[in-house]
């Protein structure tokens, strides 16, 4: 799932392990996430880190993880809380595609409204 990211996250395999053992507990949400994978990037890292780099590679596994999940009632859970603290393409795409029957009309009324505050026109207009 994570292989793309080989380049910028050391033990790469070490960290799916981590994230496939938080996801295993129904009460890991996906911001929880960013710690788990913040650490594992700047404490198994040899190398001086760039903090906004490290950032940008941990939302960055997040959306790919985002993009992984199969569809279910815990999952659907997880990235409707992500979106409340974090303006998701990915979270917001998943949520308005595929988990679509999941979630209730009216939070589809208010993920429509609120994706097309955050996300331009082109990402979005797929979404009616």
């Amino acid at each position: 799932m994570l292989q793309v990211y080989h380049d910028k996250v050391p033990d790469i395999d070490g960290l799916e392990e981590k994230i496939m053992t938080c996801l295993a507990k129904p009460e890991c949400a996906l911001h929880d996430l960013n710690d788990v994978i913040y650490k594992h990037i700047a404490y198994d890292s040899d190398e001086d880190i760039d903090e906004s780099e490290v950032m940008s590679t941990v939302f960055s596994v997040i959306d790919t993880v985002i993009e992984e999940l199969k569809v279910t009632n815990v999952n659907c859970h997880r990235i409707r809380e992500y979106t409340q603290v974090v303006h998701s393409f990915a979270a917001y795409e998943r949520l308005l595609t595929d988990f679509s029957d999941l979630i209730t009309p009216d939070d589809r009324v208010a993920l429509l409204a609120r994706g097309k505050e955050i996300f331009v026109t082109e990402l979005t207009e797929h979404w009616e």
